[in-house]
């Protein structure tokens, strides 16, 4: 991909990113410990698709929002995923033509009822791509 290509690119997640922190923003609560989070977490029950290769296979499953900030997200949901795994989020899950937002698992931690997985966006301002 060319520089223009991948700036363009990187623009167009980012919309998707800001668009999705605005919308979760405006339905729920704040919740967090400020001192501890470099970002505010936002909370909000809002389903999410996820889609990650493990093992050579491709996997698709649904998952529920934990809490989102402009820099990451954590999810619930059914399966463990591998720290430094990258995935792909569809942040709206009902439009089709929204693209889905890389981003690489920074811990994944057993729940009673799910796995909690927490995510850092790959875009270039958070230095990762």
């Amino acid at each position: 991909m060319s520089g223009i290509q991948s700036a363009t690119a990187d623009a167009m997640v980012r919309r998707v990113i800001d668009r999705f922190i605005e919308e979760t923003h405006r339905r729920c609560e704040w919740y967090g410990v400020p001192a501890r989070r470099r970002e505010r977490r936002f909370h909000r029950t809002w389903p999410l698709s996820v889609s990650y290769r493990h093992k050579g296979e491709h996997i698709q499953i649904g998952v529920a929002l934990y809490n989102a900030s402009p820099g990451g997200i954590a999810f619930l949901g059914p399966h463990p995923v591998n720290r430094d795994e990258i995935v792909r989020i569809q942040l709206f899950w009902h439009d089709d033509e929204c693209p889905r937002v890389p981003a690489i698992v920074r811990h994944c931690t057993r729940r009673a009822d799910a796995f909690l997985v927490g995510c850092e966006f790959m875009t270039k301002q958070s230095n990762i791509v």
